[in-house]
């Protein structure tokens, strides 16, 4: 899943999620 092109407010999002996936990853863990 890598987008064609980055704009900033898409950027934030997907860093955003990107936080999020890795705390449920250490919960996980």
């Amino acid at each position: 899943m890598v987008p064609t092109r980055f704009e900033p407010q898409d950027d934030a999002i997907f860093a955003k999620l990107i936080q999020i996936n890795a705390l449920h990853f250490n919960e996980i863990i």
